[in-house]
């Protein structure tokens, strides 16, 4: 198995963090109120779509990810069921979504800007980065 580059690194970075998302999304429908659980549904999904496709490009290129995630996914669970005892997990929760959909975003930054000239895969990270964005823009 090759050694992994800058490149592989940065995407695992970003696949893992993923993971963690997908966490923090699957604990919020289950405590969102009805106008945010909608919301979260489609997100959860994007990121799963978007987990499938880095993994598949991870394992291409003889890095198979940890399928793991981070300890900010425990994090994340644990914020999401402690304002859940406190407040209403509704639209109001919206700009710190966004702001954690931002920082994965600059992770996304980081992995592009990492991979060489010509690469592939930085198709991948392109595209998903795109989709991410226009899923922020579009949760109102």
């Amino acid at each position: 198995m090759p050694e992994p580059d800058e490149f592989d690194r940065r995407t695992a970075k970003v696949h893992a963090r993923i993971l963690d998302v997908i966490r923090g999304y699957d604990e919020l429908i289950e405590r969102a109120e009805p106008d945010l659980e909608p919301i979260a549904r489609r997100m959860a999904a994007l990121h799963r779509a978007h987990h499938e496709g880095l993994h598949m490009a991870l394992e291409a290129r003889g890095h198979p990810p940890d399928d793991e995630g981070s300890f900010m996914g425990l994090v994340q669970e644990n914020v999401i069921r402690v304002r859940s005892w406190m407040d209403d997990l509704d639209r109001d929760v919206l700009p710190r979504i966004r702001e954690g959909e931002r920082q994965l975003m600059a992770l996304y930054d980081e992995a592009i800007g990492a991979s060489p000239a010509g690469e592939r895969d930085r198709r991948v990270l392109e595209d998903q980065r795109a989709e991410l964005a226009a899923a922020v823009d579009g949760m109102g």
